[in-house]
């Protein structure tokens, strides 16, 4: 005897959303981590715009007093005090991303003296990768630096310097 073997439609169903499943979800997690991806560098964008702005701010609390007729000391206290306040306002982010940041100033730290203003510039390098999906190479190009990059910048005029008497 044959015996009819019987697959209700429930089950059928149960076996069709199961292959529907294994069909979308390897794109819903790709576009999921592409999205997660680009959001680091808005954060990243975020951050050193902070920082930068944070330290022009730090950079009015050096008292020009104290060198008075050598503007050159001033600048290199300004310099190491926004420095310092660039290094602190950019640990909220991964230290290799900080590293990076601080890899694009050069030697000159990252303030330079436009006339009368002290300005931040922070420059994260084109090409650089910005979070863990781009290492595993799922991804080529999603969570690497865009080929411009990413600069944030802040400006603010300067306490003169007082002329030696």
């Amino acid at each position: 005897m044959i015996s009819k073997v019987r697959v209700s439609r429930t089950q059928r169903e149960q076996g069709a959303t199961a292959i529907e499943f294994a069909l979308i979800f390897p794109l819903f997690l790709m576009i999921l981590l592409a999205i997660v991806a680009w959001s680091t560098m808005f954060f990243v964008q975020g951050a050193m715009s902070s920082a930068a702005q944070e330290s022009v701010r730090t950079a009015m609390t050096v008292d020009p007093e104290p060198y008075r007729g050598d503007p050159d000391g001033y600048r290199e206290a300004i310099n190491e005090v926004v420095t310092e306040q660039v290094v602190e306002a950019l640990s909220i982010i991964p230290s290799n991303w900080a590293d990076s940041i601080q890899e694009a100033w050069g030697d000159d730290g990252p303030v330079s003296m436009n006339g009368d203003y002290v300005v931040v510039e922070l420059r994260y390098p084109e090409g650089t990768p910005v979070s863990g999906v781009a290492d595993l190479g799922l991804f080529q190009g999603v969570g690497l630096v865009p080929e411009d990059g990413v600069t944030s910048s802040a400006r603010m005029p300067l306490r003169t310097v007082p002329e030696a008497n």
